[in-house]
């Protein structure tokens, strides 16, 4: 199951981070009844390890601070980065109501986000292996 955590994330179709973020969610194949939101909040992290979903998406900042145990960089630093938790893998991306405030192709990066979560979801979160030799 994959979970959504960010601000405005229930209420109006109509609101322009949603339907930014339920437009982005269809071109890659999500359907909204298919994933859990939460907004952000003391209690998110709680929910979260009782349903123990296979990816968890930061939408934006405040989002990524409130889930990650440890000072992650900001979006702009983090985006695409997976951040282990107890609850599970938490995937940063951008808020989908920064989209059209900002110049950066947030759009295509956020659509890329979600079908690395498709994929997170699918077939699980494996850290990469690396060896490093030093000479």
């Amino acid at each position: 199951m994959i979970c959504f955590v960010g601000y405005n994330l229930t209420g109006s179709e109509w609101h322009p981070g949603l339907k930014i973020l339920t437009e982005t969610m269809q071109e890659r194949g999500l359907r909204r009844e298919t994933v859990k939101f939460f907004p952000v909040g003391s209690g998110t992290k709680a929910q979260l390890l009782q349903l123990k979903p296979s990816v968890t998406v930061a939408l934006g900042n405040a989002a990524l601070r409130s889930l990650v145990s440890d000072s992650p960089p900001p979006v702009m630093q983090s985006r695409g980065y997976v951040f282990e938790e107890d609850f599970g893998p938490v995937l940063a991306t951008v808020d989908p109501a920064d989209i059209n405030t900002n110049w950066l192709p947030w759009r295509l990066l956020l659509s890329m986000d979600l079908q690395r979560a498709k994929d997170l979801n699918k077939n699980g979160f494996k850290r990469p292996l690396r060896n490093v030799e030093v000479v």
